[in-house]
């Protein structure tokens, strides 16, 4: 810890509130099609100039956007993942982490852990409209982790093959596993109200003629006995307790084929809980979001998976975001 660091978490939010504005108005896109001046970005944005002006100043001292003669530019790469019509854009992931329910729970996290109790739980409420905003705007941002879970399916992608993808969100996961392996068949597994619009990210990716759609609770939907060769659960485990995430991997090694695998891609801490920061911070959002949610350790999980049967593989940690796949196969 240095100087600095107090005074900073003391106006951190500052930093996500320009960084919301400045996506809800589109502000790093309108400078990306040549509008370089305040009162013309502000004109693009429907704003007000003076107002957009100390927007930009600010999203300037912290290196997003550059101020030269009076004029704005964007850093390369805030160009990359801020604009709109970027194929990189990951902007849109702000309706998720600073949606109204994630900054209203942090907002309150000292009633929170004076209760232990968050001011919100959303998991198990599936007409919840944070979970439809979840699936359409977080179709982009998972895209590297969707890559390095494909990575890690050991499929032959000559070979037919059937994959489960459980509480699927945006479907993206199993979607590019699709485009990875032409021959194999995807169950998108979520509720309802979220596999609709799951379904239009397969169409947009060319994959829907190979994907099943199963809506329902991940821990009552109809699983074929040893039907899958591959298993994909992505940010899920958090949102329960151990016994929970005990449970469930059972009933997910009874749906894995012998010798196929489970693939959990998370936020995984370190065995101490006291280093790796993404983690440790997503364990908060989890206290102000769930009854019993928590991120967990590899230590933790292979508890569960060897407890259900399941070999453990390999802890992959993704390269960018902090999160891990944890690869699991069932003995053949």
């Amino acid at each position: 810890m240095d100087e600095r660091t107090i005074p900073d978490l003391m106006f951190a939010f500052i930093k996500s509130g320009l960084l919301k504005t400045a996506v809800d108005l589109e502000l790093f896109t309108h400078i990306a099609h040549g509008h370089c001046t305040a009162a013309a970005i502000a004109d693009a944005a429907g704003s007000d100039p003076r107002a957009v002006g100390i927007v930009l100043d600010a999203l300037g001292a912290i290196g997003i956007v550059r101020k030269q003669a009076g004029n704005y530019g964007l850093e390369p790469l805030a160009e990359l993942l801020l604009v709109k019509d970027s194929p990189a854009y990951m902007a849109a992931f702000t309706r998720v982490t600073l949606s109204p329910q994630l900054w209203q729970g942090v907002g309150h996290l000292t009633e929170t852990v004076r209760s232990g109790k968050p001011a919100e739980a959303m998991v198990d409420v599936p007409e919840h409209p944070f979970w439809e905003t979840f699936s359409e705007a977080s179709e982009r941002i998972s895209d590297l982790g969707a890559m390095a879970v494909a990575d890690q399916l050991g499929l032959d992608a000559s070979a037919p093959a059937q994959i489960l993808d459980v509480a699927a969100g945006s479907g993206v996961y199993g979607f590019t596993a699709l485009q990875h392996l032409p021959n194999a068949h995807l169950t998108t597994l979520d509720w309802e109200n979220v596999l609709k619009h799951a379904r239009m990210h397969a169409v947009r990716r060319g994959v829907a003629e190979r994907v099943t759609w199963l809506p329902g609770s991940a821990f009552d939907a109809p699983l074929p006995p040893a039907h899958f060769d591959a298993v994909i659960c992505s940010h899920f485990f958090h949102h329960f307790d151990a016994a929970t995430n005990q449970t469930l991997t059972k009933r997910l090694f009874d749906a894995v084929k012998p010798g196929g695998r489970l693939l959990i891609h998370d936020f995984v801490p370190d065995d101490a809980r006291a280093a790796h920061e993404p983690a440790l911070m997503f364990a908060v959002v989890m206290l102000t979001t769930t009854e019993h949610g928590n991120s967990y350790t590899f230590g933790e999980y292979c508890d569960w998976l060897e407890s259900a049967g399941f070999r453990v593989l390999a802890l992959q940690p993704l390269p960018m975001g902090g999160s891990s796949v944890v690869v699991a196969q069932r003995p053949a």
